[in-house]
């Protein structure tokens, strides 16, 4: 009977080149209980097509030409093609599938395909009847449905050492062995993965040695004799790892016993413990093993003595050799005799003294000029009598020296000249006119030494410079000459006040009046004499003025090194300067009265010499003033 449609689908508009695919989610398997499958079409048609199935695996069976009649084809196991009309009352009245009469030629399923794989469905290529709207395909009846499966995977590792035993088959080196299950449909059902691990392990051999007097406990056994013990150790696929091998060896040992004999008047030292009477000292002495190896036993005698005692007392002034050693200071030797056993027996104590005698030292000295007579020997060169007096220890007592000093000097004539003012003091004397003064200097033998003459020059004391000026109440800004009047050479000490000169030892000086000022310099004449010049110089006051100075000093430390208005500039409005040089070149120009000039041009200092300046300015609502003029650049 038929069982139903397993799955309709609707292609519509398809063409004569189109490639139609019908599916369905359900898989059928060829064979036993399968009938045949249903395809309609909606119009008439004739023809052939080209056919293939699409199995489970998403692979196509080979192509094959169909032919396409009117009608029904009915093949068991085949393919049936019918009209639209024919499809519909397939579905509306399911009837026996067998009394339809075949009308065309059978198309077996088998001549698709065979095999384990569902098929999941057909495709029509290139049919002839053209523009088919629907295009249905149905299985039928006692059609075997199977979902489609998805294989499960069991992965199972098995490890070994050197080699592993899976299904019979023996392997010696790791590999992946893959099983595959299938269904009751030759689905792949189960996959059975299994790693085999062969690790190659090679067991280590460690040997040890245990060795003893006596006895040994190893591995929680006692063992009084030798022995081999031998254990294993496994990995963890329980493999030989490691084959620990221990040799244990029992050597009975036979202590030797060491006697001595330690004597000693007081005390004895032995193994860092100080005895004061006799005893017997054993120590035991272990060998490596730990057994009993040597017996040492000391027999330590303490016999007491009684030290005798020897003073002796050696003197001198001087030194002493006592023992083969020179002793030259008071000292106490002590040296001590011991007895064969090593005791204190006698203590010589010997006291070294020595009393220094410091000699007294008598020096005489006779000086002479020329020569000196002692002892009835004329000398006529200095010398050094030299005798000594020792006392009854034979030491030194009396040092006597008599120092000859024979001076032999030739005068020497010296002359010096002395320079002052007014009044000269020479050898504490005032001297108030020049004059020419001669003394003689001797030695403290009275021998003639030094012939010194003087020459003594007295200046006047009425050094009276003069400091003239070129001009006096000036106008500011006017530059005024300074010059010095004496009737003797001089040196320039100062000038004051000393902003106004920075060269201070010029004797000629050049300054820009701004305000009236006192000027002094001081001065010291070629015979040492000082003097003072003074001079006032007055300035007129101009106070609603503006003016310009006629020089400058660009360097000055002292004011004056820049060039620009003076006066009243506050009053000043739309002012203007420009200052050119003697090629007309303009090297400054301002609209400020405070921005001056400081003699360069294009940042670097110009030459000395004389500019041409023109100002314009209002002051104090004035008209426009205009000026002109020349201003000198000094250095």
């Amino acid at each position: 009977m038929n069982t139903g449609w397993a799955n309709i689908d609707h292609v519509p508009g398809a063409t004569v080149s189109d490639t139609i695919l019908l599916t369905w989610n359900q898989g059928f398997f060829n064979g036993p209980g399968i009938d045949f499958l249903i395809v309609c079409f909606n119009n008439s048609y004739s023809g052939k097509a080209d056919v293939r199935l699409l199995l489970s695996d998403g692979t196509y069976t080979a192509i094959q030409t169909v032919n396409l009649i009117s009608g029904m084809v009915v093949s068991t196991g085949g393919v049936m093609v019918l009209n639209y009309n024919n499809c519909l009352a397939l579905q509306s009245s399911p009837i026996e599938m067998g009394l339809f009469v075949p009308a065309a030629k059978e198309i077996d399923i088998a001549a698709f395909y065979n095999g384990p794989l569902a098929i999941m469905g057909i495709e029509f290529t290139n049919p002839v009847n053209p523009n088919p709207d629907i295009i249905t395909i149905a299985m039928t009846q006692n059609a075997v449905i199977q979902p489609g499966l998805s294989p499960q995977t069991n992965h199972t590792t098995i490890s070994g050492c050197n080699n592993v035993s899976f299904n019979g088959t023996t392997y010696t080196a790791s590999t992946t062995v893959t099983d595959t299950i299938r269904s009751v449909h030759n689905l792949d059902s189960v996959y059975n993965i299994t790693h085999i691990v062969v690790t190659q392990v090679t067991a280590a051999t460690h040997n040890a040695t245990i060795s003893s007097c006596s006895s040994v406990v190893f591995g929680g056994i006692t063992y009084t004799s030798s022995t081999i013990v031998k254990d294993t150790i496994r990995s963890m696929h329980g493999c030989d790892s490691i084959y620990n091998i221990t040799n244990i060896i029992i050597t009975p040992v036979a202590a030797t016993t060491h006697n001595a004999t330690i004597s000693s008047c007081s005390s004895v030292v032995f193994g860092g413990i100080t005895y004061t009477s006799s005893t017997i000292v054993k120590d035991t002495i272990r060998n490596m093993h730990g057994c009993d190896s040597i017996y040492n036993i000391t027999n330590i005698i303490i016999t007491p003595v009684a030290a005798t005692i020897h003073n002796a007392t050696i003197s001198s002034c001087s030194s002493v050799v006592f023992g083969g050693i020179t002793y030259t200071s008071s000292t106490i030797v002590k040296d001590t005799i011991r007895s064969m056993q090593g005791c204190d027996s006698i203590y010589n104590i010997t006291s070294v003294i020595i009393a220094p005698l410091v000699p007294a030292i008598h020096d005489t000295s006779m000086v002479g000029c020329g020569s000196v007579s002692f002892g009835g020997i004329n000398y006529i060169t200095s010398t050094v009598l030299s005798d000594t007096t020792r006392n009854n220890q034979g030491c030194d007592s009396i040092y006597k020296k008599i120092h000859i000093i024979v001076r032999n000097l030739l005068p020497v004539a010296k002359d010096t000249t002395i320079t002052g003012c007014g009044s000269i003091v020479f050898h504490n004397t005032v001297y108030t006119s020049s004059q020419s003064v001669i003394d003689t200097v001797r030695t403290i033998e009275g021998c003639d030494s030094l012939f010194l003459r003087a020459n003594i020059n007295i200046s006047p004391g009425n050094f009276d410079p003069v400091l003239v000026s070129t001009a006096n109440n000036v106008n500011p800004g006017t530059v005024v000459g300074l010059s010095i009047s004496s009737p003797v050479g001089y040196d320039v000490i100062a000038w004051e006040p000393i902003r106004l000169f920075p060269l201070q030892h010029l004797a000629q000086q050049t300054i820009v009046a701004d305000t009236s000022v006192a000027i002094s310099v001081k001065l010291k004449s070629i015979s040492g004499c000082m003097g003072t010049a003074d001079l006032s110089l007055s300035v007129n006051k101009q106070i609603d003025a503006v003016y310009f100075p006629s020089a400058f000093y660009p360097n000055s430390t002292a004011g004056n090194n820049h060039f620009g208005p003076l006066g009243n500039l506050s009053k000043l409005s739309n002012y203007t300067l420009s200052i050119y040089n003697r090629w007309g070149t303009l090297v400054f120009s301002s609209t400020d009265p405070y921005l001056k000039w400081n003699g360069s041009y294009k940042g670097v200092p110009t030459e000395p010499g004389t500019f041409v300046w023109q100002a314009s300015y209002y002051f104090k609502g004035i008209p426009q003033t205009l000026r002109t003029g020349y201003v000198v650049l000094l250095k």
